[in-house]
């Protein structure tokens, strides 16, 4: 006979400020709290699509956070410390929602087994194959010029990679900014190589209109936390890094992207130029930070 139960599913949510999020994990639970639990949790950071941040260390917090509810299943939960059952122990997590995990509202689902319908919850709705599992190329090409910039150690000190162009709330990303008592540049990064889906798309339209407005009202930066930074100067300057595509499709939405770059004064740089521009960025800032 079946049984009703919920399950959560747990999301990986290294940076608020963007939309990126990864699956890792189901539990399921019933709202009573004492029937068993059913868990399935990603394993190693491998599992896991690369959106950046530190991967492994959350793996690790991930298995910690199982080997609670496992615990907090065993025993009678009258007699807990918190006089919570599974099941509230589970919402108390989620309302709390704390660092870069991120519990979603419990479903119902209804089975005879919980682990079995975690394990299947977890097929249809986490697991990717070593395939799915590759880095995306932006994610790639982005954590490629960011490492570039780190590496500089003219630059690095000056280096933000978490700071966001616009008004408010009304932000768009940037993946760096370098942010000097006497100079300003920002830089955003396109691979052409990945499918040109409407997300893709409305990416480009999205930094691209941002710029638009920037350069004829001026804008402001604001850090990971919302916090203005600086206000922008309309003639700031601007980079973006495109590695180009190989399909005749991308190759031509990339074209049609570096005409509306060029009349934004944007400089369109191929990934093997950034260290020569990182030599004359140096150069700037050593003859305006004194």
């Amino acid at each position: 006979m079946s049984t009703m139960y919920h399950y959560w599913t747990i999301r990986y949510v290294p940076d608020i400020m963007r939309l990126d999020t990864v699956g890792v994990g189901v539990i399921v639970a019933s709202e009573s709290g004492r029937e068993s639990v059913g868990l399935k949790f990603i394993q190693t950071a491998r599992d896991m699509f690369d959106i950046g941040g530190p991967r492994a260390e959350f793996v690790r917090y991930l298995a910690e956070f199982a080997e609670d509810i496992k615990s907090h299943n065993l025993g009678d939960y009258l007699f807990n410390y918190d006089n919570m059952n599974i099941y509230e122990y589970i919402e108390r997590a989620r309302r709390q929602n704390k660092g870069m995990m991120r519990i979603d509202p419990p479903r119902p689902i209804a089975g005879t087994d919980p682990q079995e319908l975690a394990e299947y919850v977890y097929q249809l709705l986490i697991y990717r194959s070593p395939q799915q599992n590759h880095t995306s190329h932006n994610v790639r090409l982005r954590q490629e010029i960011q490492d570039v910039y780190s590496e500089n150690i003219v630059i690095s000190p000056y280096l933000q990679t978490r700071y966001r162009l616009g008004h408010g709330v009304d932000t768009n990303p940037m993946d760096v900014v370098i942010n000097s008592p006497g100079y300003i540049e920002m830089s955003r990064s396109f691979s052409f190589r990945d499918a040109l889906d409407q997300s893709f798309r409305d990416r480009l339209t999205a930094w691209s209109q941002r710029v638009e407005y920037l350069r004829k009202h001026g804008s402001e930066i604001y850090d990971s936390r919302k916090k203005l930074v600086r206000n922008i100067d309309k003639n700031v300057p601007l980079c973006v890094v495109v590695e180009s595509g190989i399909s005749n499709k991308s190759r031509e939405w990339e074209m049609q992207q570096r005409d509306i770059w060029h009349a934004l004064e944007i400089e369109v740089q191929q990934p093997s130029d950034v260290s020569m521009h990182l030599v004359k960025l140096e150069k700037k800032i050593q003859d305006l930070v004194v």
